[in-house]
């Protein structure tokens, strides 16, 4: 990787040299080519100093100066194309200072530096996803297999966790949030089967003390599903044992106060019994339609 980056950075400042031997060769009287080879030498050499010296980039910065550049340069764009009668009927481009030129340069800089920060400021409101495929080999022994890093666990996108269980997969999710600073709430998964992902009930206080150590990582609670039962009255005791374990990780971990269970059929029970959050897809849009 570090190669390949100094192969880019090479690279970037043989172009900025390139474009200053094309500014000296364009044929212009009075051209000081000095002063244009420093002007691109050096300012190639700072940006490259910067981009080595921040070796932390955050996602969302660069995603906010991304998309406010494109959005600030088509709206610098289509202001030229309404403005460009006006300055031809004033003769804005006319006498010894071109002032066309430098209103639409203010407009440009203005216009850019209003959308990245328009989008910084507002970088928790929504989020742009950019989605690319990583080779990931722990996950499937020494065979590379492609996972698509869009996906809600990566801990570069991920707000909260429902279904943490200590292993090589929540660790990785805590490196990640970690590197770009950000903290992933997350909840640790009980199994009260047996048969179900999730840690066993006596496994529990063990799983929050590592959830709560991981940097990256913000244990706020416990999730479970409880095994399928006919009615909804027969779901209370796990709710309740749920509950009661959740006592037992609050005392040692004080932000730990959500409640994750219930689903369509018993949420209400749930609720009774302490659930501040329940999963309720079906009575909100009905059933799924069937498979195959």
């Amino acid at each position: 990787m570090e190669i390949a980056l100094w192969v880019l950075r090479a690279l970037f400042f043989l172009v900025a040299i390139g474009l200053a031997v094309a500014q000296t060769s364009s044929g212009q009287p009075d051209q000081n080519w000095l002063v244009i080879f420093l002007f691109y030498g050096i300012g190639a050499l700072l940006v490259i100093a910067a981009d080595v010296l921040i070796r932390r980039k955050r996602i969302d910065l660069i995603s906010s100066v991304y998309f406010g550049l494109v959005v600030g340069l088509f709206l610098t764009y289509v202001m030229t194309l309404a403005l460009t009668p006006l300055f031809e009927q004033f003769a804005l481009k006319q006498g010894t200072i071109n002032w066309q030129a430098l209103i639409v340069s203010f407009l440009g800089t203005s216009l850019s530096y209003l959308c990245i920060s328009l989008l910084w400021q507002t970088r928790d409101d929504f989020r742009f996803v950019i989605p690319y495929v990583e080779f990931a080999k722990d996950l499937k022994g020494a065979k590379p297999f492609i996972l698509d890093t869009s996906v809600v666990i990566d801990g570069r996108i991920a707000d909260i966790v429902e279904t943490a269980v200590p292993g090589k997969a929540l660790a990785r999710l805590g490196r990640r949030a970690a590197a770009r600073g950000r903290t992933v709430r997350s909840l640790v998964e009980v199994d009260f089967t047996g048969e179900r992902s999730g840690v066993p009930p006596d496994g529990v206080l063990t799983a929050c003390d590592e959830v709560a150590s991981t940097d990256g990582l913000r244990l706020v609670g416990l999730m479970t599903l409880p095994p399928l039962t006919p009615t909804a009255e027969e779901a209370r005791p796990y709710f309740v044992r749920l509950r009661e374990l959740l006592g037992q990780v609050s005392s040692h971990h004080p932000d730990a106060a959500e409640l994750s269970m219930g689903m369509s059929l018993d949420y209400q029970v749930a609720v009774e019994e302490g659930a501040t959050m329940v999963r309720i897809g079906t009575a909100l849009f009905g059933e799924r339609p069937p498979t195959g």
